[in-house]
C-alpha cells in the first residue's frame, strides 16, 4: 500500500542544525570576477580557490570532508555564486553579504536545504583578504550553525594571513 504526505513534515532539522545546509556534497560554483582589474584578477582567483580548498579539506574539521566543490562557467548552472561587485550592494559597514534560498518541507518558517545562494563582495574589497571574505560567506551558506572560528571575530591581520593552511 502507498502512502500520501498532505501535509508538512513533522520537525525536520532546519539548516543551522545540520553539518552541511544542502542536500548533495557536491556544491557547484559560479565566480563572477568580471569586475576585478586586471592586475587583481590571479590573485582574486588564487583566493577564492583557497576558501574552496579550506572547505573541501573539512574546514579545520568543522565541516564534512566529503562536501566537493565543481567550478561552473554559467550562473545558472551554480549552486552558489560568488560576486566581486562594482557598486555596494551590502548594509553599510559590511564587506561581504549573502542572499540564500531553500525550502522549508516542514512549514516552521525556517529552511531544513538550502538551494541556492549568492556571495557579495564589495567593491575595493583588500585583494590579501578576498578568500577570507568568500570562505565567510561559504561558512554562513553551506553550515550556518556550525561556522569555523576562523570567521568569527577575526582581525584586519588574520583576515590577510594564509589562514587557510
Amino acid at each position: 500500500m502507498a502512502s500520501s504526505c498532505n501535509g508538512p513534515l513533522p520537525d525536520a532539522p532546519d539548516v543551522e542544525d545540520r553539518a552541511l545546509a544542502w542536500r548533495e556534497t557536491t556544491i557547484a560554483v559560479y565566480v563572477d570576477d568580471s569586475n576585478v582589474t586586471g592586475e587583481e584578477l590571479d590573485e582574486t582567483r588564487a583566493q577564492v580557490d583557497n576558501a574552496l580548498a579550506y572547505f573541501e579539506n573539512g574546514g579545520d574539521g568543522t565541516f564534512p570532508e566529503e562536501v566537493t566543490f565543481v567550478r561552473v562557467d554559467e550562473p545558472f548552472a551554480a549552486d552558489v555564486s560568488v560576486v566581486f561587485l562594482t557598486e555596494s550592494a551590502c548594509p553599510e559597514g559590511t564587506v561581504t553579504c549573502t542572499n540564500r534560498w531553500g525550502r522549508d518541507y516542514d512549514g516552521d518558517g525556517a529552511f531544513e536545504y538550502h538551494t541556492a545562494g549568492t556571495i557579495l563582495v564589495e567593491p575595493g574589497t583588500d585583494v590579501e583578504a578576498r578568500g577570507w571574505y568568500v570562505g565567510w560567506g561559504l561558512a554562513n551558506l553551506l553550515a550556518p550553525g556550525d561556522v569555523p572560528d576562523v570567521f568569527e571575530e577575526a582581525s584586519h591581520r588574520e583576515r590577510r594571513s594564509e589562514w587557510w593552511e
